[in-house]
């Protein structure tokens, strides 16, 4: 059986082309991890309750990244860059968090009130060296 050449040079192009995306590109930060944490809204663990990692000083503003998470029905969370959990570039980050109680595409709104959406204001940090971080127990409410 004979295959075209147009073929195969087609093929090694993609080939080529598909290996500089994704985790293994020339972009791709290593990662520090896992970064895990649990939050409690009001004192009770709480689903649904998505993090996102804003990395102090913009990052990277060519190829940004933006680490996040969210809370399982105990509350408990990792994070993750490019893949669930698979942790988080070194780095110093503020937390951000938003509940919209109904899924991240529900269009339902933010049931902290946007009160923990801007990395500006926020008063989690997190701080990225060279191992596991346990942020511990996050209290937020929605008062």
């Amino acid at each position: 059986m004979r295959i075209p050449v147009g073929r195969l040079l087609v093929v090694a192009i993609l080939s080529v082309a598909f290996s500089a995306c994704g985790p293994a590109g020339p972009y791709h930060k290593p990662l520090v991890g896992p970064i895990k944490g649990q939050v409690l809204v009001d004192g009770n663990p709480t689903a649904g309750v998505r993090i996102l990692a804003h990395e102090e000083g913009g990052g990277n503003a060519e190829h940004p990244t933006l680490p996040s998470g969210l809370t399982d029905a105990d509350g408990n969370f990792t994070l993750g860059t490019y893949d669930q959990g698979d942790g988080v570039p070194a780095g110093n980050y503020k937390l951000t968090f938003s509940w919209s109680g109904g899924g991240l595409m529900s269009g339902k709104p933010d049931k902290f009130g946007g009160r923990y959406a801007n990395p500006a204001t926020s008063k989690v940090d997190l701080k990225v060296a060279d191992g596991p971080v346990d942020l511990g127990k996050i209290e937020l409410t929605t008062k």
